[in-house]
């Protein structure tokens, strides 16, 4: 059996070919590229936002869940429709999302 080990071990960095010549291997020559780490999204922006095909951003408005006694059905309402973030939030959140 020791004679089968002695003919598969590799002399070197580079193996033997079935002619018997020493190659490289197929990536020597070729510069690798590093690859970089990707950036993940913040979860809770993913959550909390949405951007629409113009490139605006939705977002739900406070002051609906409880404490509504003292507020008219008109605030309730106009609460419960979306609003769009604008300005240096709408960047920050863009950045956050990683778009």
């Amino acid at each position: 059996m020791s004679f089968l080990r002695a003919a598969t071990l590799t002399t070197g960095l580079w193996s033997r070919s079935s002619l018997g010549l020493a190659q490289p291997p197929a990536f020597m020559g070729q510069q690798v590229r590093e690859m970089g780490y990707k950036l993940k999204t913040k979860s809770g922006v993913k959550k909390r936002f949405s951007v629409n095909s113009n490139g605006h951003i939705k977002r739900a408005q406070a002051g609906k869940r409880h404490l509504a006694t003292d507020k008219t059905r008109q605030r309730i309402s106009r609460l419960g429709k979306p609003a769009t973030v604008l300005g240096k939030m709408k960047k920050n959140i863009l950045e956050m999302m990683r778009i």
